[in-house]
């Protein structure tokens, strides 16, 4: 699952598209399921792929799913019993060229299921950049997820929860402000909390104001220290 993948405007002038590599590592031949998921509809293509091979896609919700129009969703992928890697690159267009950001496909353990507890580092909220943080749903259920915005000295800032309808995507744009938390911090973080349902895959995007430039950040995990 490719936690979020866009075609259309952003904030500040931005231009947003998701390109896809797909990779068949099997020494036979292969279908792709594709499934992309928006907020009130699914769309599904298959894409054949020979042992080896690596597809490119440029533009995949343009490409695959012309009839979906402007907007974002998560990004699922079924090879059947064979594998497939995948990887994504979310980037908006300007004149000099493309600012943009890489966004791995996750699967099972990489997920946040319920009780779990993660933190997404590296957070900024200022004159230059704005963040993010979205959700993607992987196994069907409804899920309740606990966001907390911190300093840099471990303050709380903000907090909020919310639901995550099965199989779907949501994004909190710009989420200082989402949490009622004045702009003007150059470092936080958020500690993410699985409330219930089932596995999530959580993410941050602090995005240059000015270009459009994004980093994409990954959970990181917390893991019990039991043998």
């Amino acid at each position: 699952m490719i936690a979020v993948v866009a075609h259309g405007p952003g904030a500040y002038g931005t231009m947003w598209q998701s390109d896809c590599r797909l990779y068949n590592p099997d020494e036979e031949n292969g279908t792709i399921q594709v499934a992309y998921q928006m907020a009130a509809s699914t769309y599904e293509a298959a894409l054949p792929v020979s042992p080896g091979e690596l597809v490119e896609i440029v533009d995949v919700v343009a490409s695959l799913f012309p009839e979906a129009g402007d907007g974002s969703g998560s990004l699922r992928l079924d090879s059947g019993p064979g594998d497939v890697l995948a990887l994504s690159r979310t980037y908006t267009t300007a004149a000099e060229g493309t600012y943009g950001q890489f966004v791995p496909a996750h699967i099972g353990g990489q997920l946040l299921g319920k009780g779990n507890v993660g933190w997404l580092p590296q957070l900024q909220c200022n004159a230059r950049f704005r963040t993010n943080i979205g959700f993607t749903e992987a196994d069907g259920s409804q899920s309740r997820v606990s966001v907390g915005l911190y300093d840099l000295n471990g303050g709380l800032l903000g907090q909020q929860t919310y639901t995550v309808p099965p199989g779907q995507n949501l994004q909190i744009n710009d989420i200082f402000t989402a949490l009622g938390v004045p702009c003007g911090h150059d470092g936080a973080y958020a500690r993410i909390e699985a409330l219930e349902g089932g596995a999530l895959y959580p993410y941050a995007s602090v995005v240059d104001n000015k270009s459009g430039d994004a980093i994409f950040i990954t959970l990181m995990k917390e893991f019990s220290s039991g043998g």
